[in-house]
């Protein structure tokens, strides 16, 4: 795969970790970072380029809504609840289907043949759409609810 200058950081400790680490460990453009704090996780997101969540199972994934908000492109799975609102495709981001790797590798392909106008674009409408639900939106469904 041609990365155009595209490095690869891996965050967290989930079950695939060690197999990962194993199978791609060695190459110069992915690197592996434990689980973070919000105040580290943070200092990623200044440096991030593209946000991509591969889950198999994310009911909701506040973590999509939070990279929108940092004005990042999405790549998610769409076994991810939180991508039906904040993932547009070809708006901000692009899904793949939940676990077919070849998927998310086409998916990552297209990422790295956009020019920086593009993804600047995908920016700008990621974090318009990350102030799509707002706490008073919320409290007024609650509100409401509670009335019936």
């Amino acid at each position: 795969t041609k990365k155009n200058g595209w490095t690869l950081t891996i965050i967290g400790n989930g079950s695939l970790k060690n197999k990962l680490i194993a199978k791609y460990g060695k190459e110069p453009d992915i690197f592996f970072k434990d689980f973070l704090q919000p105040n580290d996780l943070v200092k990623e997101m200044d440096n991030a380029g593209v946000f991509c969540l591969p889950s198999n199972y994310e009911p909701w994934g506040v973590v999509i809504q939070e990279f929108a908000a940092a004005g990042l492109p999405i790549i998610a799975s769409n076994a991810c609840g939180a991508a039906s609102v904040f993932v547009k495709i070809n708006y901000n981001g692009l899904l793949f289907k939940n676990g077919h790797l070849g998927n998310l590798q086409e998916k990552l392909e297209i990422l790295f043949k956009k020019n920086i106008k593009e993804l600047q674009e995908w920016s700008i409408n990621s974090h318009l759409l990350s102030n799509c639900l707002k706490v008073e939106m919320y409290s007024s469904n609650f509100f409401q609810f509670i009335k019936n």
